[in-house]
């Protein structure tokens, strides 16, 4: 089994060390972070990630970000995920239990897909992207780099889903709309038209709330 270890000590912890062990494929050597908090569940504090490259130079080449998105800023993020590539690790795919994925699927590195989630034929799911639990992802949609779209939405098909972009909770993008990087998509909403200015959207139909620069 290989060895994989987890950046990130905070409130996702817990759900991440679940979903790996779900998978039955990597032995969770520890989690870095910028202070110890203890030991999760049974997964020890290993160090802030300046161990990362005396892991790496010691085998474990496969790393796991628990850090989420502040909403649609995802700097932090992308920061950790640049250094751990840098060095050199793996950030494979992550999945809950229950999680289907259909034929034809794409889905790029460090992404998590949480249980129950559904994803049909001939999606396009980017890097680092968060789906939540019992979400469905409607076919031949896409996703890009380092968004999160919250447990409970629904997405269309043939729908574009832009960079750096939080879908709240129980929303529903319908057919075929397209949303720009950089939007935050209010819990509940139901979004039904492009949103093709970076803001915030929200409501039922949705609207754009407030504009962002």
């Amino acid at each position: 089994m290989e060895k994989i270890v987890i950046i990130g000590g905070g409130s996702f912890l817990g759900n991440m060390i679940n979903y790996i062990e779900s998978m039955n494929a990597y032995d969770i050597v520890g989690y870095t972070d910028i202070v110890d908090n203890g030991t999760v569940l049974y997964v020890k504090y290993i160090g802030d990630d300046s161990v990362l490259l005396d892991l790496y130079n010691e085998g474990v080449t496969n790393a796991a970000i628990a850090v989420g998105n502040n909403l649609n800023n995802t700097v932090v993020k992308q920061r950790i995920a640049r250094n751990a590539k840098k060095i050199g690790f793996s950030l494979p795919v992550i999945k809950g239990q229950n999680v289907i994925i259909h034929k034809g699927v794409n889905i790029g590195e460090g992404t998590i897909i949480r249980d129950a989630a559904i994803i049909q034929s001939n999606c396009n799911i980017g890097n680092y992207i968060m789906i939540g639990d019992n979400c469905v992802i409607s076919h031949d949609t896409s996703i890009g780099d380092f968004t999160q779209v919250v447990s409970g939405c629904v997405i269309g098909k043939g729908c574009k889903i832009g960079n750096n972009i939080f879908v709240g909770f129980s929303s529903v993008v319908t057919n075929d709309v397209v949303i720009t990087d950089n939007c935050i998509i209010g819990a509940k909403s139901l979004v039904n038209k492009n949103c093709e200015i970076k803001g915030k959207y929200f409501g039922q139909p949705a609207r754009l709330k407030e504009k962002y620069e």
